[in-house]
């Protein structure tokens, strides 16, 4: 029996990872390495939602409604974000990483690409857009800045490319920056 929003009671280990390796080949996305009972837990929500008691009865749900993958990603991933989020990675990016890589295109080349994977609802790959700003100056036009963010949740893509934040997501940017 699976409780509601628990985890499934006397799953195995095998079943599980025959899920995980399934969800792996069939959609690329490999949660082998999450910690197991945040996986159970999780996959029970998925479970208990869709009526059934065994990993195996639910691959065989991932087979009959490919919608579900969407449901079970959701449930999976977990969207935390925030503007400037780690403050220890932008400082790094900003004293060593950027310098290095601007320092290294003032040629006639000036360009960054820059890949945001796990973007959530992108605000740090906006914060990396942010520093750049910051950084280049008025010397931002004579660069070809791409920063591509990516995220398994559409959804939350969706959002990011909007660029729409509410105030409480952007109190912590100085106003200077939020300014700007």
């Amino acid at each position: 029996m699976v409780k509601e929003g628990g985890q499934p009671n006397g799953q195995s280990s095998i079943g599980l990872e025959r899920l995980l390796e399934k969800i792996y080949q069939e959609r690329g996305f490999d949660f082998r390495e999450y910690k197991e009972g945040t996986l159970t837990r999780r996959l029970g929500r998925r479970l208990w939602a869709r009526g059934v008691k065994e990993y195996d009865d639910y691959a065989r749900i991932l087979d009959q409604d490919p919608g579900e993958y969407e449901m079970l990603f959701d449930d999976l991933t977990i969207n935390v974000t925030s503007f400037f989020r780690d403050d220890f990675v932008f400082r790094t990016l900003e004293e060593v990483v950027l310098p290095k890589l601007i320092e290294k295109n003032t040629n006639n080349h000036k360009t960054l690409q820059i890949w945001s994977a796990a973007c959530a609802t992108g605000e740090e790959p906006y914060s990396l857009a942010i520093l750049l700003l910051e950084m280049l100056g008025e010397k931002i036009d004579s660069w070809k800045v791409n920063i591509i963010a990516t995220d398994i949740d559409a959804k939350a893509l969706s959002r990011a490319k909007e660029g729409v934040f509410a105030s409480k997501q952007v109190e912590d940017i100085q106003p200077a920056l939020l300014k700007d």
